[in-house]
């Protein structure tokens, strides 16, 4: 029997006390009335069963605790985090009249909200109540104000005229020109050399260490690929029991082996068994006598 259903049997005995209303999971209902609904006073009450400031009503009215039509929104807010606790919402501080104090805090950070609304005004947390000012020109302390970053302006391109793009073309078509390597150094093209003769140098050399350095990282990785399967109590016992097996088969074989070379040098009996007598007793054949 829950907490609930308790108060509702215990008080229905006193008079002039309120009967609890349950739900049938065995909560306490968010409507409660000293009465029934319209004829007494109601409120809104938690998960315990315990009075929402702000949420009085005297008859015929009565608070709409579910969707909150005849609440103020930071009661309602307010109704909402006692019963469901959301994820995200926080416990909002009310005031006289039903309105949304100005300074909100949120675990250890504080903000400016609208009264009416609720509605978080950005740019204006701090880690402090304070050291804010949310009826005009903020006095938040720099110090521990959150800072807001915000991305770096793109430069935008203005379009070249035809005397800028005649210029660089002319740039382009000189004989000598400067290129800079990634080393710092300077490289001078002149007229006549061929410059595909030492991109394909630079590229073989490029290559050739590339395969050097390609050597040590393949080995390093069977390294560590075995290293991993010996980690691996799984595959070694495994590797063990295979081993077994197969020498408890070898022995088997050469034991075999061994009993058949002693039964083939033995014969097909033991010679310790004696030979056994014929069934027929011996005659021995009638003297007689040949003559030539």
């Amino acid at each position: 029997m829950s907490e609930c259903e308790k108060a509702s049997q215990t008080t229905k005995m006193v008079i002039g006390r309120y009967i609890p209303r349950c739900l049938p999971n065995g909560v306490y209902a968010p409507l409660q009335c000293q009465g029934e609904p319209k004829m007494s006073s109601c409120f809104c009450s938690d998960i315990a069963g315990k009075e929402i400031p702000g949420t009085m009503m005297d008859p015929p009215n009565y608070p709409d605790c579910e969707k909150g039509e005849n609440l103020n929104p930071c009661v309602f807010q307010l109704v909402s985090y006692h019963r469901h606790h959301l994820v995200g919402s926080y416990y909002p501080k009310c005031s006289q009249d039903g309105q949304f104090e100005k300074v909100q805090c949120h675990e250890n950070l504080c903000f400016c909200v609208d009264p009416e609304t609720g509605k978080k005004q950005y740019g204006t947390e701090s880690h402090s109540s304070n050291t804010m000012n949310c009826d005009g020109d903020s006095d938040i302390d720099l110090d521990l104000a959150v800072p807001i970053i915000t991305p770096p302006p793109t430069e935008t391109e203005t379009p070249k005229t035809e005397e800028e793009k005649h210029d660089d073309d002319d740039d382009d078509d000189d004989d000598e020109r400067i290129d800079t390597n990634d080393n710092g150094v300077i490289n001078i093209d002149q007229p006549g050399v061929n410059k595909h003769d030492e991109t394909n140098e630079n590229k073989s050399g490029t290559s050739e260490e590339e395969e050097i350095n390609k050597k040590p990282e393949t080995e390093s990785r069977v390294e560590k690929a075995t290293s991993e399967i010996m980690t691996q109590p799984g595959i070694l016992a495994g590797i063990i029991g295979g081993s077994v097996v197969v020498l408890l088969c070898l022995v088997l074989l050469i034991m075999f082996v061994v009993y058949r070379m002693r039964k083939k040098d033995e014969g097909s009996y033991p010679l310790d068994e004696p030979r056994k007598t014929p069934n027929y007793s011996y005659v021995r054949a009638p003297e007689k006598e040949f003559y030539a």
